[in-house]
């Protein structure tokens, strides 16, 4: 049996967390459960010729949790896709974790995650798994936070700093972005590594709109209280201060990441690379730790002084959105702001 109702799954889940509290014996039930209604596919071809998608070679590839993203291209219809691509999957839990992976994306249909084509292997090439993805975007926030100024203005022509359109369409950005993890959250999924390079761009090439797209699941897990986690299994710099002192595993650092991610965002709206760069410096410059809630004051200082204190263009907006991303940034994950709050102040900032 096979349920890709995403709203069966979620009353499934809620009716499961009832029983927590009367059965202790209710989780292994539940996962047992959860095993069984999402099976995770994955096409077996007979050859290499099998496969409808040829990769790209003349696209540089992306570096991804466990795999290698490349660009491949449909022979039917020449449409372009992302495959991620797995080697030795037989070694240790790798073929467990690839199937994890796959079995996140089987769920998600939101237009601001990507979405699971097919995944599949090859009987000829052994210990290779393939998992095919739609859109194909080659730039990620990462891009845009990194890139020298010049690069940026050629590569990003939509988003120059200091510019009262580059502030509208940061907001629309941070938005879509907690509507995708609203999402998540709502299905008790936990995306764990949330940073610039797992959140794609795509821009439509008949107008001026930017989608970004969460991705990257490889350590994503199905969430639930008091639930076997592993702490620091994501990124370092953006661990929030709960994972990094083995105190508590919640979606709320997910809000904790994501908040990092708008902070980056709104010093580049404000000042380019010399205000990015500067928020760096003060977590990753020598004798800082190198995690952003580890050198939370230094950094809350600088994201306050580059968004706040020295812009005079839309000053009530900025405020706002600082507001925002300081809520995020609350070392405390049970004052912390969760994605309903958030969503909520994005909502009101743009009726305003």
């Amino acid at each position: 049996m096979q349920i890709k109702d995403s709203q069966l799954l979620t009353g499934f889940r809620d009716f499961v967390g009832l029983l927590d509290e009367m059965w202790p014996e209710a989780q292994e039930y539940a996962d047992q459960a959860l095993s069984q209604l999402n099976p995770r596919y994955v096409h077996m071809y007979t050859s290499e010729n099998d496969p409808p998608y040829r990769i790209d070679r003349t696209v540089d590839p992306r570096s991804g949790s466990f795999g290698t993203v490349h660009k491949t291209t449909n022979n039917t219809d020449g449409d372009a896709y992302a495959v991620k691509v797995f080697h030795n999957v037989s070694w240790n839990n790798n073929r467990q974790t690839i199937l994890r992976e796959i079995g996140v994306l089987e769920l998600c249909m939101h237009r601001n995650i990507v979405k699971l084509v097919e995944a599949y292997e090859v009987a000829t090439v052994p210990d290779v798994l393939y998992v095919v993805m739609t859109p194909w975007v080659p730039v990620t926030l990462d891009d845009l936070i990194c890139n020298p100024d010049p690069l940026r203005r050629k590569t990003f022509p939509w988003f120059a700093a200091g510019m009262e359109s580059t502030l509208d369409c940061a907001h629309r950005l941070m938005r879509e972005l907690a509507d995708g993890l609203a999402y998540l959250h709502d299905l008790s999924l936990k995306h764990k590594d949330l940073k610039p390079n797992n959140i794609l761009l795509q821009h439509a090439t008949d107008a001026h709109r930017i989608t970004p797209l969460i991705t990257d699941f490889g350590v994503s897990k199905v969430f639930r209280v008091g639930g076997a986690t592993r702490y620091t299994n994501s990124t370092y710099e953006f661990l929030s201060l709960e994972q990094l002192n083995h105190e508590e595993s919640s979606l709320k650092s997910d809000i904790w990441q994501l908040g990092c991610c708008y902070s980056y965002m709104l010093c580049v709206a404000s000042g380019g690379s010399r205000a990015a760069n500067t928020l760096c410096d003060s977590y990753m410059c020598q004798l800082r730790a190198c995690n952003i809630a580890r050198e939370a004051e230094h950094f809350k200082k600088a994201l306050h002084q580059l968004v706040v204190y020295h812009e005079q263009n839309r000053p009530r907006e900025k405020r706002m959105l600082h507001m925002v991303a300081d809520g995020m940034l609350d070392l405390n994950p049970s004052t912390r702001l969760d994605i309903d709050m958030i969503r909520d102040q994005m909502a009101s900032l743009q009726e305003a």
